[in-house]
């Protein structure tokens, strides 16, 4: 963890309002390299010595989404941020020598569950009744800029929203780059599981989750022209696995 993100979340964790402690944020990234990790088998094939080793030489700021917090402390590295939500399939274990600032998204009167610790709340918002969310989330209706943290911290209600608050981050803290890892949308398969496991899911469960993550593989220019246009290049990590973002350009990193 750098250390400015461990003072950073002192000063977050003495602050009242979600508001305040999103300001707190603003600009932090300094125009340095976000490392963004997301639970896809990626994970599985890259040298992850050699990322720790290069990330730490680039003082990178590291992102963790869901369970892939796992997977930075399993090599005992210490990630600056964890993104979740109360839909993981794994319990997550927190380092105690030096816990990630933990963003944590909540909808209605939710409670965060698997020993999640939780230094932003995110509250969901949902839309108008009536309304299908694949009709209201940003990678749809791609109103970008309405979203952003400077505007507000309540977020939309939809699919994918975890990748997309984390590109919401990324542009709060004013970085220059963006590498995503286990981000590639390839399937219902994470790094932790086999291919035994993605047979159990039931016909509708799997077709609902399919269809949402297609949805985002539709916005995928979209997103990355806005994040272009506000400073941040985003890439994605080379590895052997075969991608649904073919339009992200790669970028060989270790």
């Amino acid at each position: 963890m750098n250390e400015e993100f461990r003072v950073l979340r002192q000063k977050i964790l003495n602050s009242n309002s979600t508001d305040e402690k999103i300001q707190h944020l603003a600009g932090a990234g300094d125009c340095r390299l976000m490392i963004l990790t997301g639970c896809g088998p990626a994970l599985k094939h890259i040298d992850q010595e050699k990322l720790l080793k290069q990330a730490s030489m680039d003082k990178a700021i590291i992102v963790a989404v869901k369970e892939s917090l796992s997977w930075w402390t399993a090599a005992d590295a210490r990630p600056d941020f964890h993104l979740t939500s109360s839909y993981v399939s794994q319990h997550v274990s927190y380092p105690e020598d030096c816990l990630p600032i933990c963003i944590y998204l909540l909808q209605g009167s939710q409670i965060p569950q698997n020993n999640a610790i939780v230094d932003i709340p995110l509250h969901i918002v949902r839309g108008p009744k009536g309304l299908k969310y694949q009709d209201i989330c940003i990678s749809h209706t791609k109103e970008f800029d309405k979203w952003k943290f400077s505007v507000r911290t309540l977020r939309e209600f939809g699919p994918t929203i975890v990748p997309t608050v984390a590109f919401y981050l990324a542009e709060h803290l004013k970085i220059s780059t963006l590498l995503t890892l286990g981000v590639d949308f390839t399937g219902l398969l994470h790094y932790y599981q086999d291919e035994d496991d993605t047979r159990l899911l039931n016909p509708p469960t799997k077709a609902g989750s399919l269809a949402e993550q297609n949805l985002f593989i539709r916005a995928a220019d979209d997103w990355w022209n806005w994040l272009h246009e506000n400073g941040i290049d985003w890439y994605r990590m080379e590895t052997e696995v075969k991608t649904n973002l073919p339009m992200i350009p790669q970028m060989k990193y270790v």
